[in-house]
């Protein structure tokens, strides 16, 4: 008796196991009946929903044994009964409006192996509760067009690995944050940054409303246009009505934003290592201010249309000048760079149609596109050390006299404009 009722115990737990293993393939079965078509590259692409029926999309690894890396532009804009999407490991590029007004969408899987998400990918997805990713460090590399690319903001809550995530710490060996990365996340309340991170992007935590308390690490320069904006929550560190983000070491490490633009001068704290994107912009009555020692970078936009700026010194801690930094300062005539100064970047200083002279630092490395475009600039010298500049870097009519004895292969054919007049193999006198 005993042996027979041993027997069927086995018989229904094997008959369990085989039930839950039927469960369990059939909440992971790939979706059938999407559209797809093979690239050139001997890959696949989602092109469209086609006959699937599916509410919860799983999309395939692979289709007829080739790998898909790819939904298309549109590929399920207005698919409005869809309620989850789960994408596969191996897809690394979502399309524009690829997911537009998918009303009813509630919840995405995105793997680590995403690379870029075009415009308005999520655009209309109100529904959106869950975001759930494979990998943090990797999220934070994704290129992300426009906040509409990114599902956190309509989600507003971030999962990894299923976990819920309120107090967020980037990975080691995270070097950057993408612009958007984390834009209205608004279930973040602090965000810890760790030493080896360089750089912020634009609206990286925009909108991220209950954020409370963030903590930058000590290699962080570049903190982009609107990084933090909207965050109502977030305390800052405050000197001379400039708030400021760090850490225990320096709390004055990078300032964000100045509380108002109708300013004559301003101070910045002796401690600040970079000045954060657009954080003096349109600041229309500032005539001057003194960079402090010891300041590395100064951000995209610093001090765009500060149209009665006459003069500025950069000290020679400096190492780059951002996108557009002194962008439309119209009456800046006098700028003195610093001796260690590596990179002017694209239209630093575009559209400063007073400045007539510049003297560039040996050991200058780059400069980039439009750098020195719509000014008076009257004449330059280019050092040996510069291997990179950008198309149109230089326009108007100045005489640019150019240390290298030809040009460097890293540089734009069209790295001057016609107007220039440009003598190689020499010096200004």
């Amino acid at each position: 008796m005993m042996k027979t009722l041993l027997k069927i115990a086995l018989c229904l737990i094997m008959i369990s196991f085989a039930v839950m293993a039927i469960t369990s393939c059939d909440s992971t079965k790939e979706s059938k009946g999407l559209e797809f078509h093979l690239s050139d590259n001997d890959t696949y692409e989602v092109i469209g929903i086609g006959e699937c029926k599916d509410l919860d999309i799983i999309i395939p690894k692979k289709y007829k044994g080739k790998p898909v890396i790819m939904i298309d532009d549109s590929a399920f804009s207005g698919c409005d009964e869809i309620t989850s999407v789960t994408i596969p490991d191996g897809v690394a590029f979502i399309g524009e409006f690829a997911f537009s007004n998918c009303e009813e969408l509630t919840e995405i899987n995105l793997p680590a192996s995403i690379l870029t998400i075009g415009n308005n990918a999520f655009q209309g997805c109100e529904d959106l509760a869950k975001v759930n990713i494979a990998d943090l460090a990797a999220w934070c590399d994704i290129t992300f067009y426009n906040i509409f690319s990114n599902p956190l903001y309509f989600a507003q809550k971030l999962s990894v690995k299923g976990e819920s995530v309120t107090d967020l710490v980037i990975p080691n060996g995270v070097t950057s944050i993408a612009n958007y990365a984390f834009a209205g996340c608004n279930r973040l309340t602090s965000v810890t940054i760790p030493d080896g991170v360089t750089k912020i992007g634009n609206s990286a935590f925009l909108l991220c409303s209950r954020l409370e308390h963030v903590t930058l690490g000590n290699d962080l320069t570049d903190v982009g246009i609107g990084a933090f904006a909207s965050c109502d929550d977030l305390a800052y560190t405050e000197y001379e009505n400039g708030n400021y983000l760090g850490n225990e070491n320096n709390p004055y490490q990078v300032l964000i934003s100045i509380p108002s633009t109708d300013i004559s001068s301003f101070v910045i704290h002796p401690n600040t290592k970079a000045i954060g994107g657009g954080s003096f912009s349109y600041c229309s009555k500032l005539t001057a201010i003194t960079l402090p020692e010891g300041l590395v970078f100064v951000g995209r936009n610093a001090f765009s249309n500060c149209r009665a700026l006459t003069q500025i010194t950069i000290p020679d801690s400096v190492t780059t000048i951002g996108y557009n930094a002194f962008g439309d300062c119209y009456e800046l005539a006098n700028v003195t760079f610093g001796k260690n100064l590596k990179t002017i970047d694209t239209g630093a200083f575009a559209f400063c149609g007073n400045l007539k002279t510049v003297t560039f630092p040996d050991g200058l490395e780059s400069i980039g596109y439009q750098a020195f475009c719509w000014t008076n600039l009257k004449s330059v010298t280019i050092p040996q050390s510069v291997t990179t500049i950008a198309k149109s870097a230089f326009g108007g009519s100045p005489t640019i006299y150019c240390q290298a004895s030809r040009q460097p292969e890293g540089w734009d054919n069209e790295w001057a404009e016609s107007g220039c007049t440009v003598i190689w193999n020499a010096k200004e006198n």
